[in-house]
Protein backbone atom coordinates (compact mmCIF):
# COMPACT_ATOMS: atom_id res chain seq x y z
CA UNK A 1 0.00 0.00 0.00
CA UNK A 2 0.86 3.59 -0.86
CA UNK A 3 0.55 6.27 2.12
CA UNK A 4 -0.56 9.10 1.61
CA UNK A 5 1.76 12.07 0.86
CA UNK A 6 0.95 15.23 2.20
CA UNK A 7 -0.32 17.77 -0.44
CA UNK A 8 2.47 20.02 -1.34
CA UNK A 9 1.35 23.90 -0.54
CA UNK A 10 -0.26 26.20 -2.97
CA UNK A 11 1.92 29.02 -4.41
CA UNK A 12 0.20 32.19 -4.30
CA UNK A 13 -1.38 33.17 -7.65
CA UNK A 14 0.38 35.83 -9.39
CA UNK A 15 -1.67 39.11 -9.88
CA UNK A 16 1.09 40.70 -12.12
CA UNK A 17 3.35 43.14 -9.34
CA UNK A 18 6.98 42.36 -9.62
CA UNK A 19 8.42 41.59 -6.66
CA UNK A 20 9.49 43.56 -3.97
CA UNK A 21 12.80 44.68 -4.60
CA UNK A 22 12.28 44.68 -8.10
CA UNK A 23 9.35 47.48 -7.23
CA UNK A 24 11.06 49.55 -5.29
CA UNK A 25 14.01 49.46 -7.91
CA UNK A 26 11.53 50.98 -10.69
CA UNK A 27 9.83 54.16 -7.84
CA UNK A 28 13.72 55.12 -7.30
CA UNK A 29 14.04 54.72 -11.40
CA UNK A 30 10.83 56.87 -11.97
CA UNK A 31 12.41 59.49 -9.12
CA UNK A 32 15.82 59.81 -10.44
CA UNK A 33 14.42 60.84 -13.80
CA UNK A 34 11.64 63.11 -12.91
CA UNK A 35 14.47 65.06 -10.74
CA UNK A 36 16.84 64.74 -13.55
CA UNK A 37 14.68 66.45 -15.95
CA UNK A 38 13.80 68.82 -13.49
CA UNK A 39 16.99 70.05 -13.00
CA UNK A 40 17.81 70.06 -17.14
CA UNK A 41 14.73 72.38 -17.50
CA UNK A 42 15.99 74.37 -14.40
CA UNK A 43 19.38 74.96 -16.11
CA UNK A 44 17.67 75.60 -20.13
CA UNK A 45 15.20 78.24 -17.93
CA UNK A 46 18.08 79.98 -16.30
CA UNK A 47 20.45 79.95 -18.98
CA UNK A 48 17.54 81.42 -21.37
CA UNK A 49 16.73 83.91 -18.44
CA UNK A 50 21.13 84.97 -18.57
CA UNK A 51 20.78 85.05 -22.36
CA UNK A 52 17.92 87.62 -22.79
CA UNK A 53 19.19 89.32 -19.61
CA UNK A 54 22.41 89.81 -21.55
CA UNK A 55 20.96 90.51 -24.51
CA UNK A 56 18.84 93.56 -23.32
CA UNK A 57 21.42 94.70 -20.99
CA UNK A 58 23.84 94.96 -23.70
CA UNK A 59 21.28 98.24 -25.26
CA UNK A 60 20.88 99.83 -21.92
CA UNK A 61 21.98 103.33 -20.52
CA UNK A 62 25.04 102.80 -18.16
CA UNK A 63 23.82 103.12 -14.62
CA UNK A 64 26.86 105.04 -13.80
CA UNK A 65 25.24 107.92 -15.85
CA UNK A 66 22.73 108.36 -13.59
CA UNK A 67 24.11 111.75 -12.25
CA UNK A 68 25.02 112.63 -15.22
CA UNK A 69 22.10 112.54 -16.79
CA UNK A 70 20.60 114.19 -14.45
CA UNK A 71 18.80 117.64 -14.63
CA UNK A 72 21.02 120.11 -14.53
CA UNK A 73 18.75 123.62 -15.19
CA UNK A 74 18.88 125.72 -12.06
CA UNK A 75 16.88 128.35 -10.83
CA UNK A 76 18.35 131.49 -10.60
CA UNK A 77 18.18 133.15 -7.10
CA UNK A 78 18.76 136.62 -5.95
CA UNK A 79 19.08 137.03 -2.10
CA UNK A 80 19.85 141.04 0.06
CA UNK A 81 22.57 140.50 2.23
CA UNK A 82 20.17 139.33 5.03
CA UNK A 83 19.58 135.83 3.02
CA UNK A 84 15.76 137.01 2.47
CA UNK A 85 14.75 136.05 -1.08
CA UNK A 86 14.15 139.28 -3.63
CA UNK A 87 13.63 137.55 -6.80
CA UNK A 88 14.21 134.54 -9.16
CA UNK A 89 14.76 133.96 -12.52
CA UNK A 90 14.32 130.60 -14.50
CA UNK A 91 13.37 129.85 -17.97
CA UNK A 92 9.74 128.89 -18.09
CA UNK A 93 10.44 125.98 -20.50
CA UNK A 94 12.48 123.94 -18.92
CA UNK A 95 10.64 124.84 -15.03
CA UNK A 96 11.70 125.96 -11.68
CA UNK A 97 15.15 123.53 -9.98
CA UNK A 98 17.16 124.43 -7.46
CA UNK A 99 19.15 121.44 -6.17
CA UNK A 100 19.33 120.53 -2.90
CA UNK A 101 21.43 117.84 -0.58
CA UNK A 102 19.41 115.15 1.21
CA UNK A 103 21.00 116.47 4.63
CA UNK A 104 19.04 119.71 3.85
CA UNK A 105 15.53 118.06 3.34
CA UNK A 106 13.30 118.04 6.14
CA UNK A 107 13.20 114.28 7.69
CA UNK A 108 9.29 114.76 7.69
CA UNK A 109 10.17 114.61 3.34
CA UNK A 110 12.11 112.06 3.40
CA UNK A 111 9.30 109.57 5.39
CA UNK A 112 6.61 110.85 3.86
CA UNK A 113 8.33 110.24 0.03
CA UNK A 114 8.76 106.75 1.59
CA UNK A 115 5.44 105.89 2.82
CA UNK A 116 3.98 107.22 0.08
CA UNK A 117 5.66 105.71 -2.60
CA UNK A 118 7.75 103.17 -1.88
CA UNK A 119 7.61 101.89 1.77
CA UNK A 120 10.32 99.09 1.50
CA UNK A 121 12.49 101.10 -0.08
CA UNK A 122 15.99 100.98 2.18
CA UNK A 123 14.99 96.62 2.36
CA UNK A 124 14.46 95.65 -1.61
CA UNK A 125 17.35 95.86 -3.65
CA UNK A 126 15.78 98.36 -6.58
CA UNK A 127 12.95 96.21 -7.48
CA UNK A 128 10.15 95.17 -4.61
CA UNK A 129 8.76 91.47 -5.70
CA UNK A 130 5.55 91.91 -3.88
CA UNK A 131 4.98 94.48 -5.63
CA UNK A 132 6.07 93.90 -8.89
CA UNK A 133 3.58 91.04 -8.96
CA UNK A 134 0.31 93.23 -7.80
CA UNK A 135 1.46 94.85 -10.44
CA UNK A 136 1.72 92.13 -13.09
CA UNK A 137 -1.79 90.68 -11.45
CA UNK A 138 -3.79 94.14 -12.05
CA UNK A 139 -2.20 94.18 -15.75
CA UNK A 140 -3.31 91.22 -16.55
CA UNK A 141 -6.97 92.00 -15.20
CA UNK A 142 -7.32 95.00 -17.34
CA UNK A 143 -5.35 93.79 -20.22
CA UNK A 144 -2.87 97.29 -20.13
CA UNK A 145 0.63 98.20 -18.43
CA UNK A 146 -0.97 99.71 -15.18
CA UNK A 147 1.08 101.88 -13.17
CA UNK A 148 2.33 100.65 -9.85
CA UNK A 149 4.62 98.38 -8.82
CA UNK A 150 7.82 101.06 -9.02
CA UNK A 151 10.03 101.29 -6.58
CA UNK A 152 11.74 104.89 -6.05
CA UNK A 153 14.84 103.53 -8.19
CA UNK A 154 12.53 102.32 -10.58
CA UNK A 155 10.95 105.53 -10.91
CA UNK A 156 14.27 107.56 -10.81
CA UNK A 157 15.76 105.37 -13.78
CA UNK A 158 12.34 105.93 -15.54
CA UNK A 159 13.18 110.06 -15.39
CA UNK A 160 16.40 109.75 -15.95
CA UNK A 161 17.89 106.93 -18.06
CA UNK A 162 14.55 105.63 -19.78
CA UNK A 163 11.53 106.94 -21.87
CA UNK A 164 7.77 106.55 -20.10
CA UNK A 165 6.39 104.58 -22.70
CA UNK A 166 4.02 102.33 -20.52
CA UNK A 167 5.30 98.99 -22.39
CA UNK A 168 6.27 95.61 -20.99
CA UNK A 169 9.56 95.56 -22.04
CA UNK A 170 10.41 98.97 -20.89
CA UNK A 171 9.51 97.61 -17.07
CA UNK A 172 12.08 94.67 -17.81
CA UNK A 173 14.29 97.78 -18.29
CA UNK A 174 13.95 99.85 -15.77
CA UNK A 175 13.92 96.46 -13.32
CA UNK A 176 17.69 95.30 -14.78
CA UNK A 177 18.86 99.12 -14.50
CA UNK A 178 17.10 99.45 -10.54
CA UNK A 179 18.70 96.55 -9.59
CA UNK A 180 22.04 97.45 -10.92
CA UNK A 181 22.18 101.51 -9.77
CA UNK A 182 21.04 99.83 -5.95
CA UNK A 183 24.62 97.86 -6.38
CA UNK A 184 26.17 101.22 -7.17
CA UNK A 185 24.70 103.99 -5.46
CA UNK A 186 23.82 104.49 -2.06
CA UNK A 187 20.26 104.17 -0.97
CA UNK A 188 20.71 108.16 0.43
CA UNK A 189 21.93 108.72 -2.95
CA UNK A 190 19.37 107.68 -4.78
CA UNK A 191 16.54 108.88 -2.64
CA UNK A 192 18.41 112.66 -3.05
CA UNK A 193 18.82 112.11 -6.48
CA UNK A 194 15.04 111.23 -6.79
CA UNK A 195 13.92 113.99 -4.82
CA UNK A 196 15.68 116.78 -7.24
CA UNK A 197 14.15 114.99 -10.55
CA UNK A 198 10.57 114.32 -9.60
CA UNK A 199 7.69 116.85 -10.92
CA UNK A 200 5.63 118.52 -8.31
CA UNK A 201 3.62 120.66 -10.62
CA UNK A 202 3.33 124.06 -11.30
CA UNK A 203 6.92 124.24 -13.07
CA UNK A 204 7.95 122.80 -9.72
CA UNK A 205 10.87 119.98 -10.46
CA UNK A 206 12.67 118.64 -7.36
CA UNK A 207 11.51 119.02 -3.60
CA UNK A 208 12.76 122.19 -2.77
CA UNK A 209 11.29 124.48 -5.79
CA UNK A 210 7.79 122.64 -4.62
CA UNK A 211 7.80 123.92 -1.14
CA UNK A 212 8.99 127.54 -2.30
CA UNK A 213 6.22 127.58 -4.78
CA UNK A 214 3.36 126.09 -2.55
CA UNK A 215 4.12 127.52 0.60
CA UNK A 216 7.03 129.74 0.43
CA UNK A 217 9.90 128.18 2.78
CA UNK A 218 12.84 125.76 2.50
CA UNK A 219 12.70 122.32 2.09
CA UNK A 220 14.42 122.08 5.52
CA UNK A 221 11.41 124.04 7.50
CA UNK A 222 8.35 121.84 6.28
CA UNK A 223 5.94 120.44 8.68
CA UNK A 224 4.57 117.24 8.61
CA UNK A 225 1.51 118.12 7.17
CA UNK A 226 2.82 120.49 4.49
CA UNK A 227 5.50 117.23 3.79
CA UNK A 228 2.59 114.90 3.46
CA UNK A 229 0.72 117.32 0.50
CA UNK A 230 3.90 117.24 -1.39
CA UNK A 231 4.54 113.45 -0.95
CA UNK A 232 1.12 112.44 -2.37
CA UNK A 233 1.31 115.46 -5.27
CA UNK A 234 3.19 113.18 -8.07
CA UNK A 235 0.99 110.27 -7.39
CA UNK A 236 -1.96 112.82 -7.82
CA UNK A 237 -0.38 114.15 -11.00
CA UNK A 238 -0.06 110.48 -12.32
CA UNK A 239 -3.69 109.53 -11.85
CA UNK A 240 -4.91 113.34 -13.00
CA UNK A 241 -2.81 112.53 -16.35
CA UNK A 242 -4.23 108.66 -16.66
CA UNK A 243 -7.70 110.19 -16.77
CA UNK A 244 -7.17 112.46 -19.45
CA UNK A 245 -5.95 109.70 -21.26
CA UNK A 246 -8.77 107.35 -23.40
CA UNK A 247 -6.78 104.22 -22.84
CA UNK A 248 -6.07 104.69 -19.13
CA UNK A 249 -6.78 101.30 -16.98
CA UNK A 250 -10.77 101.39 -16.40
CA UNK A 251 -10.06 100.91 -12.26
CA UNK A 252 -7.29 104.29 -12.68
CA UNK A 253 -10.40 106.25 -14.33
CA UNK A 254 -13.03 104.66 -13.07
CA UNK A 255 -11.39 105.80 -8.72
CA UNK A 256 -11.12 109.45 -10.35
CA UNK A 257 -14.35 109.70 -12.08
CA UNK A 258 -16.33 108.02 -8.77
Amino acid sequence: MYELQPAPPKRPRSNGAAPGPARNRRFWQGVGSGVLAFVISAVLVAGGVLIGYATMARDLPSPTELRQRASTFQTTRIYDREGNLLNEAFDPDMGRRIEVLLANISPYVIQATIATEDANFYAHPGIDPVALLRAVYYAFQEGDVVSGGSTITQQLVKRVLLSSERTATRKIKEAILAAEITRRYSKDDILELYLNEVYYGNLSYGIDAAAETYFGKEVGELTLGEAALLAGLPQLLLITTLTRIPTAPRSVRALCSG
